[in-house]
């Protein structure tokens, strides 16, 4: 089973008490193989989660995926998002990344 690690990532919460899933230019994706998820299993309300988060599993639908998701130049260095060079002058390279931004609904009641 292949599940993703997170960090730098953290949770915009709407007035209507939906939240949005911000992962940056900062945002660290690890995948991991496991054979055993039940060490990642860890299901309270997103609502209920204490801010800021770190290294943790969410589950829920996802219901928008926002215009500001797509692939983006990031700095090989920094993992800065490039628009014309580094922000912070790396001069290391750069590579594609995926960037997702989207809003999870875990409301099943």
């Amino acid at each position: 089973m292949c599940m993703s690690k997170f960090y730098s990532a953290y949770v915009h919460e709407f007035e209507d008490k939906s939240l949005l899933l911000v992962i940056t230019e900062h945002t660290k994706i690890e995948p991991k193989n496991i054979e055993d998820c039940r060490e990642f299993i860890w299901a309270p309300r997103i609502e209920s989660i204490k801010r800021p988060v770190h290294h943790i599993a969410l589950q829920g639908v996802i219901t928008a995926i926002h215009n500001n998701s797509g692939l983006v130049k990031r700095c090989n260095k920094c993992k800065s998002i490039l628009y014309d060079s580094c922000p912070n002058k790396c001069n290391e390279g750069w590579g594609w990344d995926l960037r997702v931004s989207s809003r999870l609904y875990d409301d099943f009641s």
